[in-house]
């Protein structure tokens, strides 16, 4: 068993075991319900009984999430890696965590991370609860052991209050872990061009270019819907694309060591794909255009891919068309500021 997977058993049998208490209702003080602010058709994320979603919760998870105090050194924070403007992505090929240290994979985006029932490209963990210990004394993230991390939250007074708030108690890893998963289900994410247009049914949005393109999407010559599917563009399912994969990272087999899974990693979902370069777990890709080259050439001959990914000889219009529709899954409020950026890179 890996050094990580002995460190996740062991914060995890702390967490859930022998430390874990349940909390009296009569001990909190009167928390507050938090309200999904959802469009109709958009389904409410699932929450564990034993997480109820309070405003206290997201107050001080927020807090937490934003606060470099996460790290050794106090250089980085949750927030480094998730970046609100960038659809809690950060921009970069592979991470950067403490004392400038390189991590392994690119940051995918927490927007919708509630609806997702395992997490990490390798879907090795299977709740955002146990997802919050991972980068803790992960030494290229943050490095820091909970025990510690603990410690420095008990002296500062801001913490304190708000863990009474929250849970009546002093800062806890049991408090930690529920306060950002809390945070974390609040990042929700169904204003795109898309949505307006198919769930909202406002036929003026499109563009003819957006519909052949969404046309394209959904028709049997590019089968991009049969992996990127339903509400959140995505069937979280475990796939090889053809993609060079090194022993470093192999994929889905460090989970389940099953010699089938060697090169296979989660399908990330398309929302906001317009702002979440560079693409694939890796990060080795840094435009739309470069992606759709990629699955027209029918990908490469690496590790056995998927039988669905072949060569699908897209005209320049058709890839075009493709690209345009993949940025109405764009959430409008980051078009705006990307088209702004955009703008003023030209000038």
């Amino acid at each position: 068993m890996s050094r990580f997977s002995v460190s996740l058993f062991f914060l995890g049998f702390f967490l859930f075991g022998c430390n874990y208490q349940p909390t009296k209702k009569t001990e909190f003080s009167s928390p507050t319900p938090y309200r999904f602010n959802l469009p109709d058709w958009a389904p409410l994320p699932a929450v564990p009984e034993e997480n109820p979603i309070t405003k206290e919760k997201v107050k001080l998870g927020e807090k937490l999430f934003n606060d470099p105090i996460f790290s050794k050194n106090e250089d980085v924070s949750c927030a480094s890696c998730h970046k609100a403007d960038l659809a809690f992505t950060d921009g970069r090929k592979l991470p950067i965590g403490t004392s400038g240290k390189l991590g392994f994979r690119n940051s995918p985006s927490l927007l919708n991370t509630a609806y997702n029932t395992l997490f990490f490209a390798d879907g090795g963990v299977r709740s955002l609860e146990l997802q919050v210990l991972v980068p803790s004394d992960t030494h290229f993230e943050f490095d820091l052991s909970i025990p510690k991390l603990i410690d420095k939250l008990k002296k500062d007074s801001s913490y304190n209050a708000m863990f009474l708030d929250a849970f009546n108690k002093p800062p806890t890893v049991y408090g930690i872990t529920r306060a950002i998963a809390a945070y974390e289900r609040t990042l929700v994410s169904f204003n795109s061009k898309f949505d307006k247009f198919y769930y909202e049914k406002d036929s003026t949005l499109f563009s003819e270019s957006e519909k052949r393109g969404m046309q394209l999407f959904f028709s049997p010559k590019t089968n991009c819907a049969s992996c990127h599917t339903g509400i959140h563009f995505t069937d979280r399912g475990f796939y090889n694309i053809g993609l060079p994969v090194y022993e470093s990272d192999p994929g889905r087999i460090r989970v389940t060591t099953k010699k089938e899974d060697f090169g296979k990693f989660k399908t990330p979902s398309l929302r906001n794909v317009a702002i979440t370069e560079p693409y694939f777990h890796d990060g080795r890709m840094n435009t739309l255009e470069e992606v759709i080259e990629y699955y027209n050439a029918g990908g490469e001959e690496f590790n056995q891919k998927d039988l669905r990914i072949n060569t699908l000889n897209l005209s320049e219009s058709e890839k075009q068309d493709l690209i345009n529709f993949l940025k109405t899954l764009t959430d409008q409020q980051f078009m705006v500021t990307s088209e702004a950026q955009n703008q003023a890179l030209q000038n």
